[in-house]
């Protein structure tokens, strides 16, 4: 789901967003969403087939001992726990594909970035009508096709991170590069939710520079 996966209502946003961005000509933000996407999804589904499916090397900590949280062993998760999530993840499917969603998410963004009718109707009390946008057609084939692209790429880093020691010995050596390239990133990841936010926000600024009008 965090990959993209269509019609879910991230993938119909992540679609919006590049086409959006390739309007503009802006056509690095395709490849880039497609590869950030990939690794998060990917990163979220090995750490599930780890440690909820026992996939991979175990891990260094297998044998430490640890105190139960119940006194209670349940044989099967009880369906007032499944069910919640099941329902939610399928209204989360369902939402790209409801009918004029791609008109309403340009309609929306139209409106947001009104600056003069926002200006007008917190100063002088006017409202103003804003025209209504065309938006992308999320049900095409090229949309769907680079989501279907980013699950598969967030499946292969998953198996990859997981199943990683199996690929033949020359590839090992691409492993070892790709985790010193990484280790700077590793090491920025400080397990703070302060830090979190401040990147966040420059991320955020940072995108917001790119708009500005650099003539």
């Amino acid at each position: 789901m965090l990959s993209g996966l269509p019609p879910s209502g991230l993938w119909a946003g992540k679609s919006a967003m590049e086409t959006a961005a390739g309007h503009q000509g802006w056509w690095w933000v395709m490849p880039l969403g497609l590869v950030t996407s990939a690794l998060t999804g990917g990163a979220v589904l090995r750490v599930w087939l780890h440690v909820f499916r026992g996939a991979g090397r175990p891990a260094r900590h297998a044998h430490a001992k640890e105190g139960k949280e119940t006194s209670v062993t349940l044989s099967a998760i009880p369906w007032t726990m499944v069910s919640p999530g099941m329902l939610l993840t399928a209204a989360a499917l369902a939402l790209g594909a409801v009918p004029g969603l791609g008109r309403a998410l340009a309609s929306g963004a139209a409106a947001f970035t009104d600056g003069s009718g926002y200006a007008a109707a917190v100063l002088h009390g006017v409202r103003t009508d804003v025209p209504a946008a065309e938006g992308p057609h999320l049900l095409e084939v090229k949309h769907l096709a680079v989501g279907g692209l980013t699950v598969a790429a967030a499946f292969a880093v998953a198996a990859v991170g997981v199943w990683g020691h199996l690929l033949p010995r020359p590839l090992h050596r691409v492993q070892g590069w790709t985790r010193t390239a990484l280790a700077p990133v590793r090491a920025a990841h400080s397990g703070h939710l302060g830090d979190y936010v401040a990147w966040l926000v420059a991320g955020v600024a940072l995108l917001a520079a790119f708009q500005l009008p650099w003539k």
